[in-house]
């Protein structure tokens, strides 16, 4: 029966450890024999070294799998720096009846470039649209596989986005003009007049519920005519016009208007009865005020007038 027995061995080149349970640094190593025998530190080390090894095995292989997939991905991918391919594909499948001297439909694809889309885009997005709802060619005639489909509409599409890119064309805006409401606030603010906008301009067109948006307010000749007229009137009425002929304004009162109360946000409280009217005074002048009372009133009454 053989004992066994712990040694302790020390090496001037082995490196000082550090045992996990205290935590004392030690000089020497121990080793524990087995069956008689020494375990040497060359073979832990080998041990380590052949683990790295296989940990930078897998990396490898896991590296290669993503350059292999990335490849095959932009091999799956259409391009779109050949377009000899794209022209011969519509001088298969297109060109023998979209030419200049049939002209069917109306479309002659032997007169542009694809490898130009920008310059011809409005036939081109035609042919894109007919390309990936599978129109054209039409039904009974040859027609490539879907690959050269998707192929072709893609690199019509990325050319036109590409050159919609570089020369943004948002289209010409419309000419956004005051409506009556607007004109008469634009009035009231510049020149402090108050004027009657519906009896110098027609009522405004609407669209969408709204009398404001520059694509329905158009301008026509005769509101043309009425806008210069409204600026020739307002503008005497800014400015004053000493050779103004007299002229005569009448306010209606309606005869169904009950007269028992205050009828008017412009009269004052406690009012009974009466008329409020808005009235431009073009000049500095004397100016006669005329009322006329109609009959069914008894009693004495008193009759104020304001100017404000």
């Amino acid at each position: 029966m053989s004992s066994t027995r712990t040694s302790r061995t020390c090496s001037s080149s082995s490196a000082p450890t550090r045992t996990p349970a205290s935590g004392s640094r030690s000089d020497c190593s121990a080793t524990t024999p087995t069956n008689g025998k020494t375990a040497s530190p060359r073979r832990r080390k080998t041990r380590a070294s052949r683990a790295q090894m296989r940990r930078r095995r897998r990396f490898s292989v896991s590296a290669l799998a993503a350059v292999l997939l990335t490849a095959a991905a932009a091999a799956g991918q259409p391009s779109d720096a050949d377009p000899e391919s794209h022209r011969a594909l519509l001088q298969r499948y297109c060109v023998g009846c979209h030419n200049e001297r049939l002209l069917t439909g109306g479309l002659a694809l032997d007169t542009v470039d694809v490898g130009n889309v920008g310059g011809s885009a409005d036939i081109w997005e035609k042919v894109a649209q007919k390309l990936r709802t599978r129109t054209m060619p039409p039904a009974g005639r040859p027609r490539p596989d879907a690959a050269a489909y998707d192929a072709l509409a893609d690199h019509l599409e990325n050319a036109l986005d590409a050159a919609w890119t570089a020369n943004p064309n948002p289209g010409r805006p419309a000419v956004q003009r005051l409506n009556r409401a607007e004109y008469v606030n634009a009035i009231r603010d510049l020149l402090a007049l108050e004027v009657d906008g519906r009896a110098l301009l027609p009522a405004d067109e609407s669209g969408y519920g709204f009398d404001n948006i520059g694509d329905v307010l158009s301008v026509s000749p005769v509101l043309l005519e009425r806008y210069i007229l409204a600026a020739a009137r307002i503008s005497r009425w800014a400015l004053g016009d000493p050779t103004l002929p007299p002229a005569t304004a009448l306010y209606k009162t309606s005869p169904l208007m009950l007269q028992d109360g205050r009828v008017s946000d412009n009269l004052p409280f406690g009012s009974r009865g009466g008329h409020a009217a808005r009235h431009h005074f073009p000049l500095d002048a004397d100016y006669i005020l005329r009322v006329r009372l109609g009959p069914g009133r008894r009693g004495t009454h008193t009759l104020e007038i304001r100017l404000d």
